[in-house]
């Protein structure tokens, strides 16, 4: 067996442990791996390309993490804080009647469902934990 096709495993250890850009190690392990079997560095890029684009749904989830690092970045919590501390009679009732009655008026439009659902966890979670601060003072 030609072990010096396993240089791609190192390229990919050495560069991850370097805390280098994650695509351009694999892209150079893979296209080192090829060259080391035989491969035309054209051929293993066409492969690389079509194997990205028959795969390119498996990606689809990082397309909005830029979004919410720039969001994040001009200040959405703090914005989003100073929004909540200008309501000084919202409770935990009130939010959570708010939103069933906003779940059942979405529930009237078609896949509208799924989102409101999605919320709901997050309002339960948000009323517990501010309701054990206020037991804490």
């Amino acid at each position: 067996m030609n072990w010096f096709i396993l240089i791609g495993i190192v390229i990919i250890v050495l560069g991850f442990s370097l805390k280098l850009d994650t695509m351009a190690v694999l892209i150079v392990a893979a296209l080192s791996t090829a060259l080391v079997a035989g491969i035309h560095w054209q051929e293993a890029l066409i492969l690389l390309g079509e194997n990205f684009v028959k795969n390119r749904l498996v990606t689809i989830f990082l397309i909005p993490i830029p979004m919410i690092a720039m969001v994040e970045r001009f200040g959405l919590r703090q914005q989003a804080q100073h929004l909540i501390s200008k309501l000084k009679g919202l409770t935990a009732p009130i939010l959570l009647y708010t939103y069933v009655v906003i779940r059942e008026v979405s529930l009237a439009f078609p896949n509208s469902s799924r989102r409101a659902r999605a919320i709901y966890p997050a309002l339960d979670l948000s009323h517990d934990g501010s309701s054990c601060a206020r037991k804490m003072r």
